[in-house]
């Protein structure tokens, strides 16, 4: 009998630390709190969603879910530790629906809070996703963390995905604000030079903000306007380095032209290093047409800007051209569009180089029909091609009947 008792006094002993080890292990429930996107934020179907969260634990990784009415709709793996936590959410081609009630939920695999369910964090505040053109500013130019002299223009550039009338461009610095001006904003890229020589600007770090005041972005605080990155440069007030620009105009007629130089063949300037120079490639008349940028710049566009930090020589290179001319006629309406910019409607003229083509659509408008092509051995009702070995303006005409 004694030994029976000891044998269950043994077993309760034994129970008793079984349930004192249990009771030890068991984990204070973990806390994750997501701190982004914020009520009221809104996002473009195909775009990049910001997700801030705090978590108190360590983690080697997590589940960012996308959440909709409580349906999981799209998770994906974020590596996560304790504190404070950032990532970007892809949306592109997750073939979303467009809705005002998406929530975001951070899960920890690795936590259970019951068998077989795992620690999720509580959705964050209801965020949009939506088809519509949401209004973006992004700046390009100048460089963030670069340094520029207080003497020379500043180059801001700065890229939009919608047109506006008025673009603010504001420099922060030494507790003081400057306005560098209010610009129109076409959809696509937009730049200035900005002269600050007459703002006076103390050597220092300078915050520079482009933003369109008449519109608020649903991403910021209530008031806070579209607005591009804050952009962090340096002024110094040393002296720039004079810097030898060479222009040279190649090929046949045209004109390079950089700070008020008329160029019609090889010309020698000095400009200030670090100082942003336009430099414009002008055709003369209508035989002549720019190719290229030969040296010193690239590409097809007039326009170079450069900032010099070392003698360069820039050269531009011209053909001769023909120039097609679109003439539009008949009781009825229509648009011709085509290559070398031609949209008639309004610009109704284009060139090309010789030996090159210009291929023109015409498109009637509601209510009218288009009859045909003329000049230039066109014809139907398809689309005409011009092209030329002789300079001169080449004509054609798209008939349109009214219905």
């Amino acid at each position: 009998m004694k030994r029976h008792l000891r044998v269950f006094a043994a077993m309760m002993i034994v129970l008793a630390g079984l349930v004192s080890t249990h009771s030890t292990s068991a984990q204070t429930p973990p806390s994750i709190i997501v701190e982004a996107p914020f009520e009221g934020n809104v996002y473009a179907l195909n775009s990049l969603v910001p997700v801030v969260w705090v978590q108190d634990h360590s983690s080697t990784v997590v589940d960012v879910v996308l959440v909709r009415n409580g349906v999981d709709y799209h998770k994906v793996y974020a590596s996560s530790g304790a504190g404070m936590n950032y990532f970007s959410l892809d949306t592109n081609e997750l073939e979303l629906p467009e809705a005002d009630d998406y929530q975001i939920q951070i899960c920890d695999d690795a936590i259970e809070v019951a068998p077989d369910v795992r620690y999720c964090s509580p959705a964050s505040e209801t965020f949009t996703l939506t088809d519509d053109v949401i209004p973006a500013i992004t700046i390009t130019a100048p460089l963030t963390n670069a340094t520029y002299h207080s003497v020379n223009p500043l180059l801001i550039a700065w890229n939009q995905n919608y047109a506006s009338s008025a673009v603010q461009a504001t420099l922060y610095g030494n507790g003081t604000q400057y306005d560098l001006g209010t610009y129109t904003g076409v959809n696509g890229s937009n730049y200035t030079i900005r002269n600050i020589a007459g703002l006076n600007l103390p050597a220092g770090s300078y915050n520079l903000e482009v933003c369109d005041p008449a519109l608020v972005d649903p991403n910021q605080p209530p008031t806070k306007s579209v607005c591009g990155q804050l952009w962090t440069i340096n002024i110094t007030t040393a002296a720039p380095t004079p810097i030898g620009l060479t222009l040279v105009r190649s090929g046949t007629s045209g004109a390079v032209n950089a700070q008020s130089t008329n160029c019609l063949s090889t010309c020698s300037l000095t400009v200030n290093s670090g100082a942003p120079i336009s430099i414009v490639a002008t055709p003369s008349g209508i035989s002549s047409i720019f190719t290229e940028w030969t040296s010193g710049c690239s590409g097809t566009n007039r326009v170079c800007i450069l900032s010099l930090t070392s003698t360069t020589t820039v050269t531009a290179l011209f053909s001769p051209a023909f120039m097609a001319n679109v003439q539009k006629n008949g009781t009825g309406t229509g648009l011709v569009t085509g290559d070398a910019g031609i949209n008639c409607g309004s610009i109704c003229a284009g060139r090309s180089a010789l030996g090159g083509s210009i291929t023109l659509t015409a498109t009637a408008n509601s209510g009218s029909t288009f009859i045909g092509w003329s000049g230039q051995g066109c014809s139907g009702t398809g689309t005409c091609t011009i092209t030329s070995t002789t300079t001169g303006i080449k004509s054609v005409t798209a008939t349109f009947s009214a219905n």
